[in-house]
């Protein structure tokens, strides 16, 4: 991801590297959930190859909430940071975090050929 494409992972690394305050919306108390892209794109190879001609949702479904992310990004770039609480847009979720049981049993036992 490039730093400067506004999602929350390359927002708070940037601001973290350049020594700023991380950014958290409200409280930081509503959840993401963050998938490696390597899992991601097997799992869509896999649909593709295997799965049926309807929607489903890959991902991951464990959550975590701004807040830990944020410390979590303070741990890794090892720098002292404070936290600039703004207020959070109306139209952001509480809660993302997809459905994972059609996937599931759509992939249950299936390895990609890799």
């Amino acid at each position: 991801m490039r730093l400067d494409d506004g999602r929350l992972v390359p927002t708070f690394v940037r601001q973290a590297l350049a020594g700023e305050p991380l950014t958290i919306h409200g409280e930081g108390t509503q959840t993401r959930s963050f998938c490696y892209i390597d899992d991601l794109i097997e799992g869509l190879w896999l649909l593709i190859h295997r799965g049926p001609n309807e929607p489903v949702s890959p991902g991951n479904d464990e959550e975590m909430t701004v807040a830990d992310l944020a410390a979590v990004v303070v741990q890794v770039t090892g720098r002292p940071y404070g936290v600039r609480n703004i207020d959070r847009p109306v139209d952001d979720p509480g809660k993302r975090r997809p459905s994972l049981a059609s996937a599931s049993g759509l992939l249950a036992g299936a390895r990609s050929p890799r």
